[in-house]
């Protein structure tokens, strides 16, 4: 029961597609088919791999041209990425996110001392006066903040 298209071990797959016996492993365990005998058919291999979502690296003869150069630019720009990010070019998006709850809080923070800071100073003046110094010390919070220091300094 010779045929072209059966192979009878996960080594012999793994020469097939020229990948590891690993890879084979892991495909078998993702469900590549096998036949009741034990034997892999190539053809059922073929459009099971056709199927899957992400090809490996070593899976490239199984593409077209065209998809193989963009799986290339892909990795590419995945690489560049990488490197961008070991030479800190890049911040992590938890970081960005950490660095704005800080600022937020300080904000928060400036803008909620101005009464306690201002409130003496405004008794008995007129609703324009108390504007003008509750507009002039959130400008001054603002300042501060822009600037990078916390508004109390």
């Amino acid at each position: 029961m010779k045929s072209e298209h059966l192979l009878p071990t996960q080594k012999a797959v793994a020469a097939h597609y020229a990948v590891t016996s690993r890879t084979v492993r892991n495909w078998r365990a993702a469900g590549m088919p096998v036949r009741e005998d034990g034997h892999y058919d190539i053809r059922a291999i073929d459009a099971w791999l056709r199927i899957r979502d992400v090809p490996g690296g070593s899976d490239l003869k199984l593409l077209g041209d065209e998809a193989q150069l963009e799986y290339r630019r892909t990795k590419t720009a995945l690489l560049k990425l990488q490197l961008a990010v070991k030479e800190g070019e890049l911040i992590r998006r938890e970081d960005v996110d950490a660095r704005r709850a800080r600022q937020l809080a300080a904000v928060k923070s400036a803008l909620l001392r101005i009464p306690r800071d201002v409130s003496v100073r405004l008794l008995g003046l007129t609703r324009v006066d108390i504007e003008r110094i509750l507009t002039q010390s959130i400008r001054e919070a603002i300042e501060h903040l822009a600037n990078g220091r916390n508004a109390t300094t």
